[in-house]
């Protein structure tokens, strides 16, 4: 599933993305946040003021922003992607030790 975020540019070098916190974990946008670290500025307002969205605010040290935001974005949908396999494959384990635990309860 693909996150999209609202943008909203302030300037060149400063934007606000707007994520839905239905679709979107907040752990995600702070993980991505922490990997954009030295490459711009983030800031994250998840407050219930923001109706049931994510704000994070870029602000570029160096270049335009736009490649940054593009770059947050693809990241958000990366690591929403992966939390999503890696929860299923807790699930999948789970259930696979289930059925061993059954297995060896018939042969006892």
């Amino acid at each position: 599933m693909n996150i999209e975020c609202k943008v909203r540019k302030i300037s060149p070098m400063k934007a606000i993305l707007s994520y839905n916190s239905g679709k979107c974990n907040k752990k995600v946008i702070i993980a991505v946040a922490h990997y954009m670290i030295g490459k711009c500025k983030s800031i994250i307002d998840s407050s219930k003021d923001n109706h049931g969205e994510i704000l994070v605010e870029l602000t570029s040290f160096d270049k335009d922003i736009e490649e940054y935001i593009d770059e947050f974005n693809e990241e958000v949908n990366y690591y929403d992607f992966y939390q999503n396999m890696m929860l299923e494959k807790v699930r999948l384990r789970q259930l696979f030790l289930e059925e061993v635990l059954k297995l060896a309860k018939k042969k006892m």
